[in-house]
């Protein structure tokens, strides 16, 4: 079974699909979200299909297959902590096919490994929030709008009100806040100084199989069969490293 056919079934079974009998794949496919939804994965779906691999004592190492532009924060830490965890367990490595972006990036940088397929974007790492305000369009079509709320904050990301001041910094500090968590998890994940993470260029974007691997965001570039082959002892662990990549280039 091609790895192609195996990323295709382990993402239409419950259980993680089986490649040679050793390694397992837990697809990480689509919008991420807390619950599953036909919109993409949800995580308490692969929480489950993660656990019934690392649990699985058939199964010698975990694959990843990532595909995913991100989705919602909620329950991303978590998985990303459960990901760092079976660490201590199994040999676990995230792959990037064909784009690993935020959300998505912190849940797979927990694993022993991150490798970008050749064609891969990966990284875009940040937290966003948008919040739309109608009240100036309102205005001059001439409509108002009444929002009665028992304190001021409860109405403070409403859309048909002006969003005051102390509204915009509130929103802006729970969005660093959840940054940081992004930034210290990505230096835990990949020994790494917090600092040297926000300093990478670019890194609030998606950046090319070799533009993350010289950011130090994955450990080497192949392909989703190479990395399954390596681990299912049938070929070497083939693939650029981060060394490898940085000797030739003479840095």
């Amino acid at each position: 079974m091609s790895a192609g056919e195996a990323g295709s079934r382990a993402s239409a079974q419950i259980g993680a699909a089986r490649v040679s009998g050793t390694v397992a794949i837990v697809p990480l496919i689509g919008m991420i979200l807390p619950r599953a939804s036909w919109a993409g994965t949800g995580l308490d779906q692969f929480l489950s299909r993660l656990r019934e691999a690392a649990d699985d004592q058939s199964v010698d190492s975990i694959v990843i297959l990532a595909d995913s532009p991100g989705g919602l924060v909620d329950r991303v830490q978590e998985a990303a902590d459960a990901v760092f965890a079976v660490r201590a367990k199994k040999k676990i490595v995230a792959v990037s096919d064909t784009r690993m972006a935020s959300a998505c990036y912190w849940i797979c940088s927990g694993a022993h490994e991150v490798v970008a397929s050749p064609s891969s974007m990966t990284g875009c790492v940040g937290v966003m929030r948008i919040c739309m305000s109608y009240a100036e369009m309102f205005a001059k079509d001439g409509i108002a709008a009444s929002v009665f709320v028992s304190r001021p904050s409860k109405g403070w990301n409403n859309p048909y009100e002006a969003m005051p001041e102390e509204a915009k910094a509130f929103n802006q500090a729970q969005v660093d806040e959840t940054d940081t968590a992004f930034i210290d998890a990505i230096a835990r994940n990949r020994r790494m100084d917090a600092n040297a993470v926000r300093e990478i260029p670019a890194l609030g974007r998606s950046l090319s199989a070799d533009a993350a691997l010289a950011a130090g965001l994955v450990d080497r570039i192949a392909t989703l069969d190479e990395v399954i082959a390596g681990l299912a002892g049938r070929g070497s662990t083939r693939g650029v490293s981060r060394s490898a990549r940085m000797a030739f280039a003479g840095v």
